[in-house]
Protein backbone atom coordinates (compact mmCIF):
# COMPACT_ATOMS: atom_id res chain seq x y z
CA UNK A 1 0.00 0.00 0.00
CA UNK A 2 2.96 2.76 0.93
CA UNK A 3 4.07 1.85 -2.73
CA UNK A 4 0.68 2.82 -4.46
CA UNK A 5 0.77 5.94 -2.00
CA UNK A 6 4.14 7.09 -2.92
CA UNK A 7 3.37 6.34 -7.10
CA UNK A 8 0.20 8.35 -6.17
CA UNK A 9 2.19 11.20 -4.97
CA UNK A 10 4.94 11.39 -7.55
CA UNK A 11 1.55 11.65 -10.25
CA UNK A 12 0.15 14.65 -8.57
CA UNK A 13 3.52 16.41 -8.42
CA UNK A 14 3.59 15.79 -12.48
CA UNK A 15 0.87 18.84 -12.34
CA UNK A 16 0.74 22.04 -12.23
CA UNK A 17 1.91 23.27 -8.82
CA UNK A 18 -0.93 26.07 -8.67
CA UNK A 19 -3.45 23.77 -9.75
CA UNK A 20 -2.50 20.89 -7.33
CA UNK A 21 -2.53 23.76 -4.49
CA UNK A 22 -5.95 25.43 -5.16
CA UNK A 23 -7.51 21.70 -5.64
CA UNK A 24 -6.38 20.71 -2.17
CA UNK A 25 -7.45 24.48 -1.19
CA UNK A 26 -11.01 23.71 -2.30
CA UNK A 27 -11.31 20.31 -1.05
CA UNK A 28 -10.40 20.82 2.37
CA UNK A 29 -12.38 24.07 2.40
CA UNK A 30 -15.50 21.96 0.94
CA UNK A 31 -15.40 19.82 3.55
CA UNK A 32 -16.40 23.22 5.77
CA UNK A 33 -19.87 24.10 3.92
CA UNK A 34 -22.90 22.75 1.85
CA UNK A 35 -22.33 20.79 -1.10
CA UNK A 36 -23.90 24.61 -2.81
CA UNK A 37 -21.01 26.46 -1.47
CA UNK A 38 -18.39 23.93 -2.43
CA UNK A 39 -19.35 23.70 -5.78
CA UNK A 40 -19.45 27.85 -6.02
CA UNK A 41 -15.69 27.96 -4.80
CA UNK A 42 -14.87 25.04 -7.49
CA UNK A 43 -16.64 26.64 -10.29
CA UNK A 44 -14.16 30.02 -8.69
CA UNK A 45 -11.28 28.39 -8.59
CA UNK A 46 -11.40 26.14 -11.87
CA UNK A 47 -11.90 29.76 -13.41
CA UNK A 48 -8.84 31.08 -12.20
CA UNK A 49 -6.69 28.50 -13.79
CA UNK A 50 -7.67 29.96 -17.31
CA UNK A 51 -5.54 32.71 -16.16
CA UNK A 52 -2.71 31.31 -15.58
CA UNK A 53 -0.03 31.04 -17.66
CA UNK A 54 0.32 26.81 -16.90
CA UNK A 55 -3.05 26.87 -18.62
CA UNK A 56 -1.88 27.24 -22.08
CA UNK A 57 1.07 24.72 -21.57
CA UNK A 58 -1.15 22.28 -20.81
CA UNK A 59 -3.45 22.59 -23.39
CA UNK A 60 -0.65 22.53 -25.96
CA UNK A 61 1.41 19.48 -24.36
CA UNK A 62 -2.21 17.86 -24.48
CA UNK A 63 -2.84 18.24 -28.27
CA UNK A 64 0.87 17.53 -28.88
CA UNK A 65 0.32 14.66 -26.77
CA UNK A 66 3.29 15.57 -24.89
CA UNK A 67 4.45 15.48 -21.21
CA UNK A 68 3.59 19.25 -20.10
CA UNK A 69 6.42 21.09 -18.28
CA UNK A 70 4.61 23.41 -16.02
CA UNK A 71 6.25 26.78 -14.73
CA UNK A 72 5.92 26.77 -11.18
CA UNK A 73 5.32 30.34 -10.14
Amino acid sequence: MVREILALGVFILKNAENSVADAKYVIDRGFEMSLEEGLELEVEFFGQQYDHTNQGIGVKAFSEKKRAEFQNK
